[in-house]
């Protein structure tokens, strides 16, 4: 089957300083791919090129299909309703204000926003909700390749949850292919059918795993993720600090005095002054510093109490939890 997206050799750099190199990747119709590795690592620079908002320095990069792009951000306009805002690219497009709303009314019922919810404007909208329209916002175009950078990371578990399974199922429906960022090892098994890890400076892949089947279910979600992270290829991807220092201690992050105990640290391999979660600070979730990729959150402070590396603390967590659920 021809693919859809091919990526040869593909080398970018920004400011002068090399983000991607050797980069390889074809994308069949119907694949869902998921780009991991650590915070900083390039996977947002590789997402942008992908849709063409920016160029490479090297190879070649042939996209035969469509593409639309969800950000992390929802990135609506104030001033619009729901409705409005998920028709946006519909109406640049030149389709009539009434066309537009159609078909965005449609995308957004799948989506489960209910039609009082649609005429309201963003202020008016949870995050869960702000979501679901830049999500429809892309799917409105009808798109071949959709390109996801973390869209869900800054919602609690259980919505992630849904919304990634609303997602899934609607590619699936529709056939669409997708390609989706994170750093979280949860959603790439819930969510991909082949995960690509990328490792290093300048970024280059440490490994690419096909999955027979997504990951559903609580249990083999956990199995998993646990595996995935046992990867010698991924769990050195996620072990190399992404800017070394001979003179910097092993990773390890603090709380500072006066500062809540689950939500803000200091890193001390790199100092950076906050930690990006990737679910709520309160969830047996992961955190890494900016700037480096240090880990923190519940799984982070476990493997540093207990002096192991991040992916074998990660790996024994998940198979307790496999057991807790079973029991």
């Amino acid at each position: 089957m021809p693919a859809l997206l091919e990526l040869a050799n593909i080398g970018v750099s920004l400011d002068g300083k090399p983000i991607l190199r050797g980069i390889d990747i074809e994308v069949t119709p119907g694949q869902f791919v998921v780009v991991m590795g650590p915070s900083g690592v390039g996977k947002t620079t590789l997402l942008r090129l992908i849709g063409g908002l920016i160029a490479p320095d090297a190879g070649a990069r042939r996209l035969d299909a469509r593409a639309a792009i969800v950000f992390q951000d929802p990135r609506l306009l104030p001033w619009q309703s729901a409705l409005d805002n998920a028709g946006l690219g519909l109406r640049a497009e030149g389709l009539s204000r009434r066309a537009a709303r159609d078909r965005a009314a449609s995308i957004l019922t799948r989506l489960n926003l209910s039609a009082a919810d649609q005429t309201k404007r963003p202020a008016a909208l949870s995050g869960g909700m702000r979501q679901r329209v830049a999500l429809a916002r892309a799917l409105v175009l009808e798109p071949r390749l959709l390109l996801l950078d973390e869209p869900f990371s800054a919602l609690d578990t259980a919505l992630r949850q849904n919304l990634q399974d609303l997602l899934r199922g609607i590619i699936e429906a529709e056939g669409l292919s997708a390609v989706l960022v994170t750093h979280d090892p949860l959603e790439a098994v819930r969510l991909a059918d082949r995960i690509i890890v990328l490792s290093g400076v300048p970024a280059t892949i440490a490994a690419d795993i096909l999955h027979a089947r997504p990951a559903r279910a609580a249990t083999e979600a956990y199995r998993a993720a646990a595996d995935l992270m046992a990867l010698p290829a991924v769990a050195a991807a996620f072990a190399t600090p992404l800017t070394p220092s001979a003179a910097a201690p092993a990773p390890s992050l603090k709380r500072n005095p006066g500062e809540p105990p689950e939500d803000y640290f200091h890193c001390r391999s790199c100092g950076g002054t906050i930690l990006e979660w990737s679910g709520s600070p309160n969830d047996d979730d992961f955190a890494f510093c900016k700037r480096c990729g240090a880990s923190a959150g519940v799984w982070g402070r476990l493997c540093r109490d207990a002096g192991e590396p991040f992916f074998e603390a990660v790996a024994r967590l998940c198979r307790g939890a496999v057991r807790t659920l079973k029991s």
